[in-house]
């Protein structure tokens, strides 16, 4: 579930930025974006992302963790955080951190861009004490983290080319590609916002580090995850309003709920939303049964 949230974070600041250009004069205002994420029709989690930026810099914050019984199977608690600044040749991270806990264990990462052409970063648990294979130095060189990568992946660009570009991303643990592509436009429907949007398919290839302990069998990791994006509101840029992963027996859901403080508790803005239109139908019809 972690690597599907991580692309909804990131993929939502991707298309915040394309107002970043260098040319701006005025500051980007702070975005606040909820989802909530359901595995069938079960809620499994909620992901909170709070982004801004400015000619000087930007800085990326997001909180996720797990809900009802993948809270007991898996206490999932995950935070990110990506800060650096925005040069005339593009993009410079400075550092990103990530902490929180899975199955009660607590795991960090920290990355440190600050010497040129090269990246220092520490991980506990160590990939020996994870299960997984330490990735290669050679793997490094030209990666960055997973929120500036999508972000300078649009930087200077139209948000009609958001979809098409290969991204190489090292999170402190794994080292993997992902494949950004165009496909057919779609309707969707949700809390807030209902028709047709454009449909972003991202691919992943993992290259090193990938993790050897299974923690749930029953489900496959996802090769692929689709983002819905669409125009919610004329004075935002494009947002993912809903995103799919194939998790082999079933979906993984999640849907955009909230732009700026949450007014729901996870899990509740679909009922909410569905009591309005049945009250709607209601009224409307009143021979309505």
């Amino acid at each position: 579930m972690h690597n599907t949230l991580k692309t909804i974070g990131i993929l939502a600041f991707l298309l915040i930025s394309t107002n970043a250009t260098m040319a701006d004069s005025s500051p980007i205002k702070n975005l606040k974006l909820a989802y909530d994420v359901f595995i069938g029709d079960m809620l499994a989690g909620s992901l909170d992302i709070d982004a801004s930026a400015d000619l000087e810099g930007y800085i990326i914050e997001s909180h996720a963790r797990s809900h009802g019984v993948f809270e007991f199977l898996t206490a999932y608690r995950k935070n990110n955080k990506a800060v650096g600044y925005l040069k005339p040749q593009g993009l410079r991270p400075r550092y990103y951190k990530a902490w929180g806990s899975w199955a009660g264990k607590r795991r960090t990462v920290e990355i440190s861009y600050e010497l040129l052409d090269r990246l220092s970063y520490k991980a506990a648990p160590t990939a020996a004490e994870d299960g997984r294979d330490m990735v290669p130095a050679q793997l490094l060189f030209g990666t960055t983290d997973p929120m500036t990568a999508f972000f300078g992946a649009i930087h200077s660009t139209s948000g009609a080319t958001v979809c098409g570009k290969m991204l190489k991303i090292f999170d402190g643990r794994r080292r993997y590609d992902i494949h950004l592509s165009e496909i057919a436009r779609s309707e969707t429907k949700g809390p807030i916002y209902n028709g047709s949007a454009r449909v972003c398919r991202a691919r992943y290839t993992m290259l090193a580090g990938a993790s050897r302990r299974i923690w749930l069998p029953q489900f496959v990791r996802p090769k692929w995850t689709d983002l819905w994006i669409a125009s919610v509101q004329p004075d935002l840029p494009q947002l993912p309003v809903r995103v799919i992963a194939d998790l082999g027996i079933t979906d993984l859901v999640a849907h955009l709920v909230a732009i700026g403080e949450r007014k729901h508790p996870p899990g509740e803005a679909f009922a909410t939303n569905l009591q309005s239109e049945v009250k709607w139908v209601d009224e409307s019809n009143p021979r309505m049964e």
